[in-house]
């Protein structure tokens, strides 16, 4: 237990131990049997302090308890305790009215509880991969009823790559339900943060959703734990949320360029084909195309006809009469010569390339999400 009371004043486990003299005296009292837990309804509120060089300063009730506070360090770890000592000494060094260990809910304790000038509190639970949904709603009801805001941390590694589909409840939970669909995970040794916040924008095209090329359905950042802040009663990593906001515009313009590049891509595929129609069923077309009626435009309608068909094939070069050689775009579609490409050629890909305009399109999107 960090929590114990002495002559009245309650008195902190670990800011004992940081002080000689405070310990002498606390020690003492212990001994003279004066310690009293902070719960208000324990039913053996005598405790002790304990300090020794394997386990870090605690208090223990001397007798059975019947306490809800003995409960909630019971159902503890170790590495629980460490995660909010650390996010208690952090939050308290930035000003923020920060309290360990209370009992704000009725017979519940909280890891850590936030109340401001105004008397809003904000408690704040920290999960793991073992939190139910039971204990979700249960929670939830208990501060709807207390007037108070609930907000969780999930203690877990923070380099992972979080999918909405594909992680374990409470996390799927707080991106799916909690307060701008953000979830912030602390590293086990309560030393970094990662938080991450699901895109509820929509992207789609003809009814399609569709995720732009480099872009995750899900933001996420790190930080050290120093860059934890409390902002308009939520615990985020500072700036996270205009940097969300860049992030989801950078979005949306190379979603935009994407659907344009795709529309011409599309347009020039039914160039193409038109222009193929063109060539091998004349009879198809009422375009504009050569005289076939003369000699001239009988040749060079032929002559296409002939490129066409040598870029079907993959082994060797296609090329006119004059030896100019033809190249199709495997983008686009376009057919020109080698000089309009800026690659093409291989093996089994003799007569295939990119023009110059499908790389600058390319270069346009990969610009933009770049920030160039």
């Amino acid at each position: 237990m960090e929590h114990g009371i002495w002559q009245g004043k309650p008195f902190l486990a670990m800011e004992i131990a940081a002080q000689y003299e405070l310990e002498k005296e606390i020690r003492r009292a212990s001994g003279r049997g004066e310690l009293r837990c902070p719960d208000p309804e324990c039913g053996n509120p005598t405790i002790k302090y304990c300090h020794g060089e394997i386990r870090g300063a605690y208090f223990a009730h001397r007798t059975q308890e019947d306490c809800d506070y003995a409960l909630f360090d019971k159902k503890d770890s170790g590495v629980m305790r460490g995660i909010r000592k650390n996010l208690y000494d952090h939050l308290k060094e930035q000003g923020v009215p920060v309290e360990l260990e209370v009992k704000a809910l009725p017979h519940h304790y909280v890891p850590l509880l936030i109340t401001e000038e105004n008397g809003r509190k904000t408690v704040i639970e920290i999960g793991s991969q073992q939190t139910s949904i039971r204990q979700l709603e249960k929670l939830q009801l208990a501060c709807v009823q207390a007037d108070a805001r609930l907000r969780w941390l999930v203690a877990d590694e923070t380099d992972t790559l979080v999918r909405e589909n594909r992680t374990y409840f409470l996390k799927r939970y707080l991106l799916n339900e909690s307060a701008g669909k953000s979830l912030l995970v602390v590293s086990w040794d309560g030393s970094r943060l990662t938080q991450y916040r699901r895109d509820e924008k929509q992207y789609v095209r003809n009814g399609v959703s569709w995720l732009p090329e480099g872009y995750s359905a899900i933001y996420m950042e790190s930080a050290p734990l120093q860059k934890l802040c409390y902002e308009n009663g939520e615990l985020t990593i500072c700036g996270f949320e205009n940097r969300f906001l860049i992030w989801q515009e950078e979005k949306q313009a190379v979603f935009e360029i994407e659907m344009r590049r795709i529309e011409k891509e599309q347009e020039r595929i039914r160039e193409r084909q038109e222009w193929r129609t063109a060539v091998q069923h004349p009879e198809r077309t009422v375009e504009s195309r050569p005289d076939t009626g003369s000699a001239e435009g009988q040749s060079e309608e032929a002559e296409w006809a002939s490129i066409c068909m040598q870029l079907e094939q993959q082994e060797i070069p296609a090329r006119d009469s004059a030896g100019r050689r033809f190249v199709c775009c495997e983008i686009c579609g376009k057919i020109d010569t080698d000089a309009q490409f800026c690659t093409y050629g291989g093996k089994n890909h003799i007569n295939l390339g990119v023009c110059y305009e499908c790389k600058e399109d390319a270069t346009e999107g990969r610009n933009t999400r770049q920030g160039i």
